[in-house]
């Protein structure tokens, strides 16, 4: 196999343009991810490895003055650490030092590029030869997280901290978390915690770890003590969109291969293993396609919203309303649409992230753009007195101390309530009291939202009684994820619907020719009761970005459904699967509220890409996918299904350096349909950079790229 020009990033293998893949999976990796812009085509970005190990050694979090670490090793709170960076075939060491270790052991990897690398002195392992060439838009990072970035996501993993156990625990547990850079972007990480067992041993006053199966009990030794312990670990999954249950579902899976598997670093070779497929399987466009893989004998499956205006939903919507009554989540959508001080506190660290990612869903097609951070640890409760709008999450014990915070709204969600912090200044022999102004969301829409919900909760809670027992694992499991599938649909549409009902008198009054919305004429047609609410919520950041995508006439799947229902609005009365309401039938809006059946989409189909531990190079291996790929095109005749197909063969193309027929396939979406809404906007630019090494193709390219109609995902 000829070994191209290339490139060593900290992370994987980065080549000159164009990009080749034949040299490891991690260049396969980079090459998908920059098929998709951004990296938002890959399922996962990396696997984190939190905790203590003999390198890292133990740094106790806070030592009272005149006490020493080596009073009670299980008594002191200790900082856990990022050990390690899995990321495809490479994997980031933080201690004792930071070195990047290329996992030549691959199938996937090139055999003659062993000889580009050089063996770790202090080891058996892999390190990079020289230092590390950048690009001029590249940065010196993991997935575009710097070290220290990476470093301070820890804390994320044991908000709580981290304490050594004598004794041997079986209590694995997961919880959410997100984390959000200074420009809003988001990933989304899923956190396993388990023990690992060590030696500690005293010297020279001071507790280190050695990994026990590599060691000698000297307890009985006159010049040392030892200690069995057992040093909690997390496995952290980040990903670019919020696939919560899927990476709960892989972290599972590898859950049974860490039990069965005590030596550490035969654990190591599990990760590098597991993580690297994760790391390469494509996340499906918008639609009712689905990316699956099989990981040690199970099925994992991504599956995408059906429209690509609607963020990913992989959480069961009924959590959120077991927790709060209807009336009490209305009250918190209305402090999301005026941008409220929002604190969401909880016993259960799992709770804070999917209560807050749900709530949040529910707000379509508004999104928050403020501070984000629904798990904060104990060493960061300061971020609760910052300015501005925010929302964020914090264990129940710390509710003394968030009440002394003023201007906050109060999130309950283990009693179900919502409190508004009081502030009672005194100046002089005066007192004053601030209270938050919570304005009322219009009832009549409300009330719609209430009977939709109480049908939907009926289905959902007495099914189980109509159907018969079922006795295999898999069964059991499908019909689950049906039912909670067909309550999230349901509700998600119904508050689809509530926004529209809400905010369909908006449109009429964009003058999308002018760029400006008639506020005045909007407020003159609502109920008096109803324009503090309005007033509000045209205040915010929030609504100013819901307008500019009404100017700009985006597509969005609340377009469409006002649209689709516009004509609907200004009748009365009862039709099929139908039933409009008129609400403000003489003194508010002439347009009523409309309650309509959620459409049936077609059947799900599951497309399973093949494993790359079967392919002998990345070059095969991407022509295994383009192959499958190809051969599920012929025998499919699903419109949707062939859309989704195409473009997932375009991407593998484009990652091959196959330009041409990637050209081919994104051309293909365009003259299929009058609009796509699955291709990112940047994929053609840079497919014409691929192109630009053949002055023909440019040509060729530029003539016909004013032709597509490309959104992002």
């Amino acid at each position: 196999m000829k070994v191209e020009k290339y490139r060593v990033q900290s992370t994987c293998g980065v080549l000159d343009q164009p990009p080749r893949v034949d040299i490891s999976a991690g260049s396969l990796s980079l090459s998908l991810a920059s098929a998709a812009t951004g990296g938002k085509l890959l399922f996962i970005e990396m696997m984190l490895l939190v905790g203590m190990d003999n390198n890292s050694g133990l740094f106790p979090k806070e030592l009272e003055e005149g006490n020493s670490q080596t009073e009670d090793i299980f008594s002191i709170e200790y900082q856990p650490k990022v050990l390690d960076c899995f990321c495809s075939n490479t994997v980031r060491h933080f201690y004792p030092s930071t070195w990047d270790e290329i996992l030549l052991n691959s199938q996937t990897m090139d055999l003659k590029m062993k000889e580009k690398f050089r063996t770790n002195p202090t080891g058996n392992n892999i390190v990079m030869p020289k230092p590390v060439y950048f690009t001029k838009r590249t940065k010196p990072t993991i997935n575009q997280l710097s070290d220290e970035d990476i470093q301070n996501i820890a804390v994320f993993c044991f908000p709580d901290g981290a304490k050594l156990s004598a004794q041997r625990t079986d209590n694995f547990k997961v919880h959410y978390f997100v984390l959000t850079d200074f420009l809003g972007v988001r990933n989304y990480a899923t956190c396993l915690t388990f023990h690992r067992k060590y030696e500690a041993t005293k010297e020279r006053k001071t507790w280190k770890l050695k990994p026990f199966e590599k060691t000698k009990l000297h307890g009985n030794s006159h010049y040392t003590e030892s200690v069995i312990v057992y040093v909690p670990h997390a496995c952290a999954f980040v990903s670019t969109q919020p696939y919560f249950t899927v990476m709960k579902q892989c972290l599972s899976i590898l859950l049974n291969k860490i039990k069965l598997t005590k030596d550490i670093h035969t654990q190591n070779l599990l990760f590098q293993e597991f993580v690297r497929q994760l790391c390469i399987t494509p996340l499906p466009p918008a639609g009712t396609l689905a990316v699956g893989v099989h990981l040690s004998g199970h099925e994992v499956i991504l599956r995408p919203p059906h429209h690509s205006s609607i963020p990913v939903l992989d959480l069961s919507l009924h959590i959120v309303f077991q927790c709060f009554p209807i009336e009490t989540i209305i009250q918190i959508i209305t402090c999301i649409l005026t941008e409220k001080r929002i604190v969401f506190l909880s016993s259960n660290y799992a709770l804070l992230t999917i209560v807050t990612e749900s709530l949040c869903s529910l707000i379509y097609p508004f999104s928050w753009r403020h501070t984000y951070v629904p798990l904060v640890s104990d060493s960061h409760l300061e971020l609760l007195e910052a300015p501005g709008s925010f929302i964020m999450g914090c264990h129940l014990k710390h509710l003394p101390t968030v009440k002394q915070i003023a201007d906050l709204v109060m999130v309950n969600i283990d009693k179900g309530t919502i409190i508004v912090n009081e502030l009672e200044p005194i100046f002089g022999a005066m007192s004053y009291t601030y209270v938050i102004n919570i304005p009322m969301m219009p009832q009549e829409p409300v009330k719609l939202l209430a009977e939709v919900y109480e049908k939907v909760k009926f289905s959902f809670d007495f099914i189980d009684l109509e159907s018969p027992c079922r006795f295999n694992r898999k069964e059991e499991l499908q019909f689950r994820f049906q039912k909670i599938s067909s309550f999230n649909k349901r509700m998600q549409y119904a508050f689809v619907e509530l926004m529209v009902n809400l905010f369909r008198d908006i449109a009429p009054e964009c003058k999308a020719d002018l760029k400006c919305f008639k506020q005045n004429n909007f407020l003159q047609k609502q109920l008096p009761a109803n324009i503090p609410f309005y007033t509000e919520v045209m205040k915010t950041t929030l609504f100013q970005e819901f307008l500019d995508n009404i100017l700009s006439k985006k597509p969005s799947f609340w377009s469409e459904l006002e649209l689709k229902t516009r004509t609907l609005s200004r009748k009365s009365g009862f039709s099929q699967n139908v039933f409009v309401s008129n609400a403000h039938s003489m003194t508010g809006t002439k347009q009523g509220l409309v309650s309509t059946s959620i459409e049936e989409l077609p059947n799900e189909f599951i497309f399973f890409i093949p494993s790359i531990y079967n392919a002998v190079s990345c070059t095969e291996y991407l022509k295994d996918c383009i192959k499958v790929c190809t051969e599920k095109l012929q025998d499919c005749r699903h419109f949707s299904h062939r859309t989704s197909l195409t473009y997932l063969r375009g991407m593998y193309s484009y990652a091959g350096s196959e330009y041409r027929l990637a050209y081919e396939d994104l051309k293909n979406l365009h003259e299929s349909a009058e609009s796509i809404y699955i291709s990112p906007k940047f994929v053609l630019s840079n497919v014409a950079i691929s192109f630009s090494y053949s002055l023909s193709d440019l040509r060729s390219f530029r003539m016909c790229s004013h032709k597509f109609l490309i959104f992002v995902i």
